[in-house]
């Protein structure tokens, strides 16, 4: 429910949880920012929010497969699981390709891309 309630309605989920969602994301990005500083902060704030997006999707796919309680050909084989958890990881630590850094790049404007958003 969780998991639906951020897709389709974060407002609601901010009002809900207030800054402990946001104190949590913070202290994770901040860690995430140690173990991975050759990944620009505002591109690994991006990917922090799509590694949530792609484990939500993917874990309620899991799920709700595992509640039929029926053979799945596409979870049953033992790496499954594993092998979500590496694309998970692959998410953070793959090098941004040259073509998003040049777009980091500060726009012309002058507002710098290379700190996430507040």
């Amino acid at each position: 429910m969780i998991a639906s309630v951020q897709l389709t309605d974060r407002e609601l989920l901010r009002e809900a949880v207030g800054d402990t969602w946001n104190k949590g994301y913070r202290r994770c990005l901040a860690h995430l920012a140690v173990l991975l500083p050759l990944i620009p902060p505002a591109i690994l704030h991006q990917r922090l929010s799509l590694v949530g997006i792609y484990g939500s999707a993917v874990w309620a796919a899991w799920e709700a497969a595992m509640d039929l309680q029926i053979a799945n050909r596409f979870w049953e084989p033992a790496y499954s699981v594993s092998n979500v958890l590496d694309t998970l990881q692959a998410m953070l630590e793959a090098p941004p390709s040259a073509s998003t850094l040049a777009l980091l790049a500060p726009s012309p404007a002058g507002s710098d891309q290379t700190s996430p958003p507040k």
